[in-house]
């Protein structure tokens, strides 16, 4: 997903992530529940502000964002990664 629009992997321009400034946070879902959310997204925040990043997404629009992404995908477990860029 990328602002809310799910999308093909393929369609991201990976060097977004890979010759930009960007950080991630991996988060585990069981039973189509997040575990620790609301630490990883705390962590992912405070990174953003050490490294200098104003965040252009709110924490309630990376919750919100991760339940339409299990819901489309129709996954109750695995590993999803957040990444933030540098706008």
């Amino acid at each position: 997903m990328l602002d809310r629009e799910v999308r093909e992997c393929s369609s991201l321009d990976e060097n977004l992530i890979h010759k930009g400034t960007s950080l991630y946070e991996v988060v585990r879902l069981m039973e189509a529940k997040f575990l620790f959310l609301e630490d990883h997204l705390a962590r992912l925040f405070n990174s953003l502000e050490m490294a200098g990043i104003q965040p252009w997404v709110t924490t309630a629009a990376i919750r919100e964002t991760l339940q339409i992404l299990i819901e489309k995908n129709r996954i109750i477990r695995g590993n999803v990664k957040i990444v933030i860029t540098r706008e």
